[in-house]
């Protein structure tokens, strides 16, 4: 039983307590056996015996060594207890520091697991972001902070002309420009500011010239200290061409428009106020095109003549076709009325709604008083006693009045 007990781990201060136990337990048996005994053996005295046996077995003696007996054992189960107490909390901070354990080590394999997943996201989008550049249709170019290429993609190998990305590589950016000093200004201003955008003109490979839409800007770490600088380039030549002979065109336009040797004039569709105004227009009524531009009819000229012109002016717009006033009158500036001879026409986007309206008048004034004088010339003549005839240069008969023919 002791091995048994010592294989259970029972201390041996507990072992000697219930030993104690034991033997005051086995010296209490010999005495209730001796009590029994008295009881059990014959002869004329038996209730004295009996007496006596319940003395031994109920007395004070009996008593105390049954509590003697039950000390050590009540301090056996004391020290047990305790012990198992110990056991229990030692085993529960056990499971405390394990579960500590672990939950670190749980801890710990997620920050490395997702450590891992951020190191595959960098390096597959560090992929994605190269081969995005590598296929993009603009061309792109990155410089060291010695100012040397260190990279091209494709595109810009193809719109310099370019061999390859060894003609680029390890070279100034400056050698690429038709004018390295404004290169230069660009880099210095990125450098301080940390980005630049704009027109420059290349100078190709092939040395032919090259209008290019530049967006540059430097490569900072988390940290914002500089890694290099990228740029990139846009072919612009195309549209810059058509700009320029755009331009050209409206020159060109405005300038015939404006030294028209007739008065012309251009209204917005929308509400009829003026948007050009010529040269002989401002001759012709006395007012510039300054203080003309964004009028109406209404603001220069009187009640009748702007209600007969914008009256006009709708009906072509409506009608989609070039309107024809024979005569019209038209105030000026200083008073005098002047008769001019208008066509309108309207002028519309792709829709086929109106944008425009354009004007042209032609001054008839001084046509109209000339045929009113030859009128009267003509009824003088005719009505004169004297003959009168009129003949051409080969002395051909041109006319004669009524008194000739008599």
């Amino acid at each position: 039983r002791l091995k048994l007990m010592e294989q259970a781990e029972f201390t041996p201060d507990e072992i000697e307590k219930l030993t104690e136990a034991k033997e005051k337990s086995d010296e209490l048996t010999t005495t209730e056996f001796a009590a029994m005994r008295l009881i059990e053996s014959g002869g004329h005295d038996l209730e004295a015996r009996r007496n006596k046996a319940l003395k031994i077995l109920f007395g004070d003696s009996y008593h105390q060594a049954k509590a003697a007996i039950m000390k050590p054992i009540g301090e056996f189960n004391v020290e047990a207890d305790s012990r198992t107490e110990e056991a229990v909390l030692a085993t529960e901070r056990t499971a405390v520091i394990w579960r500590t354990v672990f939950v670190v080590f749980g801890l710990w394999l997620a920050y490395m697991l997702w450590r891992s997943y951020g190191v595959l996201r960098v390096a597959t989008a560090g992929r994605v972001h190269d081969a995005a550049i590598a296929s993009s249709i603009t061309a792109i170019a990155i410089a060291g902070l010695d100012g040397k290429i260190s990279y091209v993609n494709p595109a810009f190998v193809r719109l310099w002309r370019l061999q390859g990305p060894q003609d680029a590589i390890g070279r100034s950016p400056l050698e690429f420009w038709d004018k390295p000093e404004e290169a230069q200004a660009v880099i210095g201003t990125l450098q301080q500011q940390g980005h630049w955008q704009g027109e420059m003109v290349a100078r190709l490979s092939n040395d032919t010239l090259a209008d290019i839409q530049l967006s540059a800007h430097m490569v900072v770490d988390d940290k914002g200290r500089p890694l290099s600088m990228m740029a990139t380039f846009i072919d612009i030549t195309a549209r810059k061409q058509a700009e320029r002979e755009l331009h050209a065109s409206n020159v060109l336009l405005n300038s015939l428009f404006a030294n028209m040797p007739v008065m012309a004039f251009l209204k917005r569709a929308s509400d009829l106020r003026l948007e050009r105004f010529n040269h002989a227009a401002e001759q012709l009524t006395g007012y510039s095109e300054q203080e003309m531009v964004g009028k109406s009819d209404r603001d220069m000229f009187p009640p009748e003549q702007a209600e007969f012109y914008i009256a006009t002016d709708r009906e072509v717009l409506a009608r989609h076709q070039l309107i024809d006033v024979p005569q019209e009158p038209v105030t000026t500036r200083s008073g005098e009325i002047r008769q001019l001879h208008t066509r309108k026409i309207g002028i519309y986007d792709a829709d086929g709604n109106p944008t425009h309206l354009l004007g042209i008048c032609l001054d008839i004034t001084e046509r109209i008083r000339t045929d009113e004088i030859l009128q009267r010339y003509k009824q003088v003549i005719e009505y004169a006693r004297e003959g009168y005839l009129m003949l051409d240069a080969k002395g051909n008969l041109i006319e004669a009045n009524q008194a000739y023919a008599n």
